[in-house]
C-alpha cells in the first residue's frame, strides 16, 4: 500500500471513529439524565435537609454513606443541572481513567478507543440507573488505579479511604484492584500509598464526627448489615445466605458481563504470552483486573439483593477492556475497522447487553427528563398549597419525587421520612410514634398494602394503624394516595 493511501485509509478510520464517539456521547448522556423516581428522589430530600443545616442519620435519614449524600449536596447548591453534569462528569473521569490506564500498556489510538468509546457504554449498562450510589464509587475505584498506575501513591491512598465512606461495597473491590497494581509497582510506592490512605480516612471521620454523624452512622452500617442478611435471604446461614445473594442479582446480563470480563482477560493472556514480549504493567493490570472479579463476587454474595447492584462488576469490566487494549494493537495491524466493530461488540457484552431500543428511549425522553429537574415536585406543591411554612413529618414509601426540594419554610420533624416493608417492625413503629406528634402529616402516593407485600405483615400492620391515627386525628384533603392531613384541633 503507497503512503498516499495509507494517510488516506488513516484519515477515513479517524474521520469513523470521531463520529462513533460522538453518537456513543449523545447516547450516554441521554443515559445518565438523573429523574426523581425511586431511591433519587429520596437522596434529593436528603440533601436538602443537609443544606438547610440538618444532622445525617439523626435529623434526616436514609441508610446510604455519608460522602454520597454530601457529594449530592454539593450538587443541590449548584443547582439542578448540576445533577446531570455530575452524572456525566462521572462517565468522564471513568473514560479519563481507563485512557491512562490503557496508555501505560497500549498505543494512543487504542487507548483512546477504550476510554471514550468503550467505558462510557459499559459504565451506563444493563445495571445503570442514573444517579444512584453505584457509579460514584466506580469512579473513585478506576481514579484511583489510573492515579496509583501513573505514579501518584499518594492520590490513590486518598482515593482509596475515600471508597471506605463512599460506597462500602466497593471497599474489596478497590482493595483487590490496588493489591494487584501494587505487586507490579515500585516498593517505594507502597509507603505514600499506606499514608495517605490512612492520613485522609482520619480526616473524613473526623469531619464527620465534627457534625456528629460518625456514630450514628455506625449504627446505620449495622442496620445494613442485618437487612442484607435478614428476611431477603431467609436469615439463613453464612454459606446459603451468600448462595441466595448471588441468585437475587444472577441474569443474562451478570453471566454476559462476567464472560466477556473473562474473554478480555484471556485476549490479553495471549497478547502478553511468552512468545510476545514480556510487559511488566499490563501484567499488574491482568492480575487487577482477576482480583476485582473475584472481590465483586466476594462483595455481592455478602450484600447483593437488586439487579444494580451488579454494578460493581464495572470496575472489573473496565479493567477488562484496558487489558483488551493491548490485544487491539496486536489485532489493528490487520484490520482496524473490524477491531472497532469488535471492540463496541465487547463494551456492550461487558455492560452487560443493554437492550439498544431502551437507549433510543433514553434520547427520545432527554428533554423531558431534564425539564422535570426543573419542576416543582408533587409532593412539595401540595404541602405549599396549604400554609407557606410549618412543621410536618412525611410517611411514604419510595415515591418522594425530592419532596423537600422548595420546603425551605418547613421543619421536618421526623428523620425517617421514607418507610419500606421490609424494615422491622420497631422501627416503624418508632416512625409512627414520631408522626403522631406532627401538626402537618405529608402522605406519599405509594403509601399503601399491594400483593408484593403479603411476606411483610409488619407492613401491613404499620399501613393499618397509620390510616387509623389518620381517620380518627387529622383532616386530610384527600381519602388515599398523595395527602396533606392536618391535625384536628
Amino acid at each position: 500500500m503507497s503512503h498516499a493511501l495509507m494517510n488516506a485509509v488513516n484519515r477515513i478510520f479517524a474521520i469513523l471513529l470521531s463520529i462513533c464517539v460522538m453518537v456513543i456521547w449523545v447516547v450516554v448522556a441521554g443515559r445518565v439524565v438523573p429523574t426523581r423516581l425511586g431511591d433519587r428522589g429520596i437522596f434529593v430530600s436528603v440533601a436538602e435537609h443537609l443544606l438547610r443545616g440538618e444532622t445525617l442519620y439523626l435529623t434526616t435519614y436514609d441508610n446510604k454513606e455519608p460522602y454520597f449524600f454530601y457529594f449530592v449536596a454539593l450538587q443541590r447548591a449548584l443547582g439542578n443541572w448540576a445533577e446531570f453534569l455530575a452524572e456525566i462528569g462521572m462517565v468522564g473521569i471513568c473514560s479519563i481513567s481507563a485512557y491512562l490506564l490503557a496508555r501505560r500498556i497500549s498505543s494512543v489510538q487504542s487507548s483512546f478507543i477504550v476510554g471514550f468509546l468503550l467505558v462510557p457504554i459499559i459504565v451506563t449498562g444493563a445495571f445503570y440507573n442514573a444517579a444512584l450510589t453505584n457509579l460514584p464509587g466506580t469512579t473513585v475505584v478506576l481514579a484511583m488505579c489510573a492515579s496509583l498506575v501513573s505514579g501518584y501513591a499518594a492520590l490513590a491512598g486518598g482515593l482509596l479511604a475515600l471508597v471506605f465512606l463512599l460506597k462500602i461495597p466497593a471497599i474489596p473491590v478497590a482493595l483487590a484492584a490496588a493489591g494487584g497494581l501494587l505487586l507490579f509497582r515500585p516498593r517505594r510506592d507502597l509507603l505514600p500509598f499506606t499514608a495517605a490512605g490512612i492520613l485522609v480516612l482520619l480526616v473524613l471521620v473526623g469531619f464527620m464526627m465534627w457534625r456528629g454523624e460518625f456514630w450514628p452512622f455506625v449504627e446505620t452500617t449495622k442496620i445494613n448489615i442485618r437487612y442484607a442478611q435478614g428476611d431477603l435471604v431467609e436469615n439463613a446461614g453464612i454459606f446459603r445466605s451468600m448462595a441466595l445473594h448471588i441468585a437475587r442479582v444472577w441474569g443474562r446480563d451478570f453471566y454476559t458481563t462476567v464472560a466477556a470480563i473473562l474473554l478480555a482477560f484471556a485476549l490479553g493472556v495471549i497478547a502478553l504470552s511468552p512468545l510476545r514480549e514480556a510487559d511488566f504493567e499490563a501484567r499488574g493490570i491482568l492480575v487487577a483486573c482477576i482480583a476485582a472479579l473475584g472481590a465483586t463476587f466476594f462483595a455481592l454474595a455478602l450484600t447483593g439483593l437488586w439487579v444494580h447492584h451488579n454494578q460493581l462488576l464495572y470496575s472489573p469490566a473496565v479493567l477488562a477492556a484496558v487489558i483488551l487494549s493491548k490485544y487491539l494493537d496486536m489485532a489493528s495491524e490487520r484490520a482496524r475497522l473490524s477491531v472497532l466493530v469488535v471492540s463496541l461488540c465487547m463494551a456492550y457484552m461487558l455492560g452487560g447487553a443493554f437492550p439498544l431500543r431502551a437507549h433510543l428511549t433514553s434520547i427520545a425522553e432527554m428533554r423531558k427528563n431534564l425539564a422535570e429537574l426543573e419542576a416543582v415536585p408533587p409532593e412539595t406543591a401540595r404541602l405549599l398549597a396549604v400554609a407557606p411554612s410549618g412543621n410536618y413529618a412525611r410517611i411514604g414509601r419510595y415515591d418522594d419525587r425530592g419532596h423537600a426540594i422548595g420546603l425551605e419554610n418547613w421543619k421536618l420533624l421526623c428523620p425517617r421520612f421514607h418507610q419500606g416493608q421490609h424494615e422491622p417492625a420497631a422501627i416503624l413503629q418508632r416512625s409512627l410514634d414520631c408522626a403522631a406528634k406532627a401538626p402537618v402529616l405529608l402522605i406519599g402516593n405509594d403509601f399503601m398494602v399491594t400483593e408484593e407485600h403479603a411476606i411483610w405483615p409488619q407492613w401491613r400492620s404499620f399501613v393499618d394503624r397509620v390510616e387509623k391515627m389518620l381517620a380518627a386525628d387529622y383532616a386530610c384533603d384527600a381519602p388515599s394516595g398523595l395527602r396533606v392531613c392536618i391535625r384536628r384541633q
